[in-house]
């Protein structure tokens, strides 16, 4: 089932689907490697997602954004302001990788065991392109 979410009525569909398109590309690039790629805004409300597996996107985000602040929280007590990314390893030896993207936020889910160096590396290389178009989203 495909669904695809708008957050306000002037944020344009067009760009909501190159959103998704560049996601599944992302998947793609990982080899499998990456089941599920998710961009969430400021509000911590989804933007646009790809995913293999079913699974509570919305949920997903919200609590994606909560573990991002509390971290940004933490940082600040240690007078630092920013981290690259926050990769959490899962009971199944899965991975949720979590990269900011100036106020929005990059979450991939990988599958079990995954080669990990790869799904950075496919981060770092769409990271840019999808900033990008979160800038373009924003207006």
């Amino acid at each position: 089932m495909e669904r695809v979410f708008i957050r306000e009525k002037s944020t344009p569909l067009v760009e909501i689907k190159l959103g998704k398109a560049l996601l599944e590309e992302v998947i793609r690039a990982s080899g499998g490697e990456i089941e599920a790629a998710i961009v969430v805004g400021e509000d911590g409300l989804s933007l646009f997602y790809s995913s293999s597996k079913s699974m509570d996107v919305d949920a997903i985000s919200a609590c994606a954004t909560a573990l991002v602040g509390a971290l940004f929280s933490g940082l600040s007590l240690l007078d630092r302001e920013g981290f690259e990314r926050v990769d959490v390893k899962l009971d199944d030896s899965s991975h949720l990788v979590l990269v900011p993207l100036n106020g929005a936020l990059l979450v991939v889910k990988t599958r079990p065991k995954p080669n990990i160096g790869l799904v950075y590396l496919v981060i770092e290389k769409y990271k840019e392109r999808i900033l990008e178009l979160v800038f373009r989203l924003r207006g």
